[in-house]
This record gives structure tokens, sequence and C-alpha cells, in this order.
């Protein structure tokens, strides 16, 4: 599947792929809309280390959605681009 390969090769050079669009995570962009103001806020959903609540801890999240690229690895290698 040509989009799929193209897909990929631009995924795989940051600078590449925040040209076409891509949005890197922080903190800011996440609390755009993980947000009081969100009708899906839950005030209680995490737990912090000092044990208070929160309704949104940006490490927590980004710990929770990680997909870390396995060792060894190689998005160009032959059947693994598409």
């Amino acid at each position: 599947m040509r989009g799929g390969i193209i897909a990929k090769k631009i995924m795989i050079d940051q600078e590449l792929a925040v040209s076409k669009g891509l949005v890197l995570q922080s903190a800011e962009v996440c609390t755009t809309c993980h947000n009081d103001e969100s009708p899906a806020w839950k005030p209680d959903r995490y737990t912090l280390a000092d044990g208070s609540k929160a309704g949104f801890d940006f490490d927590q999240a980004v710990n929770a959605i990680a997909h870390p690229v396995p060792e060894g690895y190689d998005p160009l290698a032959e059947g693994e681009a598409d």
C-alpha cells in the first residue's frame, strides 16, 4: 500500500513529520482538550505521587499512550513499510 509507505517514511523523520502537520505532545497541547471544560472531565481521574487527585496529569497520560519503538526495529526494512 503506497500511502502507508509514504506515511511511515514521513513519520520516522520527526522534522519532516512536523512540517507535514504533526503536533508534538506537551502539557500545553494536551490541556487544550483535557481540562475542566471537557464533558468527559473527571477531577479525580489521576492519583499524583503525593496521593492527591487531579483531572489530568501529563506524565501519567503520556505513559498511558506511549508506543515506543522496539529495539532493533527498522521501519525501512523489507516487509515492514506496509
